[in-house]
């Protein structure tokens, strides 16, 4: 029986090839270290010294002394050399079984650690989702298999949130009262039956191109009062919408509009002008479709600079407006732009005050020269009344006063009673003279009498 259980005794290693293995383990070079080979050589420490630890618990449950000791005595148990300090040591099998278990048990968790880290980024980097890994058709076909465009994602109605970004205000036209942007047009909804979460797709949203817009149920918002719009196409047409995994939809439009602005003359130049959009479901009244304004109803993208106008300020207003056929929501926005006054300071009203000055020089000319100061009058009011008409081709045909209307008309006022007094003046020197040379005949006739009574006087005599 004691042969048999030293039979099963693992055979011990001999101190001649423990001798080789020492010899074959060579100190590293200094400037050569680094995590990965010396984590290799914990762990071949590591294995190494679990199965010394094994042999040697093996031969203390089997209580066989005689031939632990000799194994013991005939070959030593050594575990693989460390390094520390640059310098090899070993353990024999007295070190081994008085070494600290916490600090290999720190060093086996922490191997453990970094082959997990290392195995879990793998897996990560494998199954990463990116958008070509998605079959989009094959989702959007499940999600549209039962919809029905006419019916209304619900039933008790539905909030639409809108929202602009203008890019710039291109023009404003005082003949045509209405002014011309650039702008991007968003409009949001919830509709649950396009839900994508339950498919357990590896995204959050979807981006869709704008013909499938025609395969799903849409608010049909447009800009009442517009003039003209139209969506930019540079080169294809800037729209794009966006699907939610809760069923959450936005639509943008890339759009340039024009639209009306409602003007008062009556200070021009130095009057403001306010014009407005008008969005407004066209197919849905508010039982259906209920307009709000988004957070940040209106965002500039850049600073609005007109040759004309400045941007003073905007703002959003709600309304509903009656039709026939049942109350219909509106959501309004005001943009007041102030008239820029300096190009008509210096186009308009210098020019017609030295116009009006240079009228006057004609009251230092000489009384006699009546045709100078007449020619001088004539030419003030003729430029003057050029001034006035070259103004007026920028504006509309408006039945009431304006402010320069006012200023042209008292220039002139100021240049006919310039001429209306060289009139008065030319009669005044008329008279005069004719004052003067009806006296110079009343004395000749009289010396004339005079020397005829005389000399009739001494005719009788």
């Amino acid at each position: 029986m004691n042969q048999q259980k030293v039979d099963a005794i693992p055979p011990c290693v001999s101190s001649s090839n423990n001798q080789n293995n020492n010899q074959n383990l060579q100190k590293p070079p200094k400037n050569n270290f680094s995590i990965k080979n010396h984590s290799k050589l914990i762990l071949n420490y590591f294995n190494e010294f679990t199965s010394s630890a094994k042999k040697i618990l093996f031969l203390k449950n089997n209580k066989n002394k005689n031939n632990y000791y000799y194994c013991h005595q005939q070959q030593s148990l050594q575990a693989p050399p460390l390094i520390k300090n640059n310098k090899l040591f070993k353990f024999n099998s007295s070190q081994i079984l008085s070494f600290n278990f916490p600090k290999i048990l720190f060093i086996f968790l922490l191997i453990q650690f970094l082959f997990l880290k290392t195995t879990t980024t793998t897996l990560i980097d494998s199954n990463r989702c990116t958008r070509n890994s998605i079959n989009l058709g094959n989702i959007i076909e499940q999600i549209l298999r039962d919809y029905d465009t006419h019916l209304l994602p619900e039933a008790e109605g539905v909030n639409v949130t809108i929202e602009l970004h203008v890019q710039g205000v291109s023009k404003i036209s005082e003949i045509t009262a209405d002014f011309e942007l650039d702008l991007m047009y968003s409009e949001i909804w919830m509709d649950p039956r396009l839900s994508f979460k339950h498919l357990n797709v590896c995204t959050t949203n979807i981006t869709l191109k704008s013909d499938f817009r025609a395969r799903v149920w849409t608010p049909d918002t447009c800009i009442i009062n517009s003039r003209g719009s139209s969506i930019h196409r540079s080169p294809s047409e800037n729209t794009f919408v966006i699907l939610y995994e809760h069923g959450l939809v936005w639509s943008n439009f890339r759009l340039n509009v024009r639209a009306p602005c409602k003007m008062d003359l009556k200070m021009f130049p130095f009057d403001s002008i306010v014009c407005h959009l008008i969005f407004e479901s066209y197919s849905f009244n508010t039982e259906e479709v209920r307009l709000v304004w988004h957070e940040t109803p209106v965002t500039m993208m850049e600073k609005v600079e007109l040759p004309d106008f400045d941007l003073i300020g905007w703002g959003t207003d709600h309304e509903r407006l009656e039709y026939p056929n049942g109350i219909w929501d509106r959501a309004q926005v005001k943009f007041t732009f102030a008239r820029r006054y300096g190009f008509y300071l210096f186009q308009s009203y210098f020019p017609t005050s030295l116009t009006v000055i240079s009228s006057w020089v004609g009251f230092f000319f000489d009384v006699r020269s009546v045709s100078a100061r007449i020619t001088l009058g004539v030419s003030s009011l003729l430029a003057l009344t050029f001034q006035f008409g070259n103004v007026l081709r920028h504006l509309p045909r408006v039945s009431y006063i304006k402010c320069l209307d006012v200023w042209m008309i008292f220039s002139v006022i100021f240049i006919f009673l310039t001429l209306v007094e060289l009139s008065i003046i030319c009669q005044l020197n008329r008279w005069e003279r004719e004052r003067q040379i009806g006296s110079k005949v009343l004395g000749h006739w009289l010396n004339q009498i005079r020397h005829k009574k005389i000399f009739f006087l001494f005719f009788n005599v």
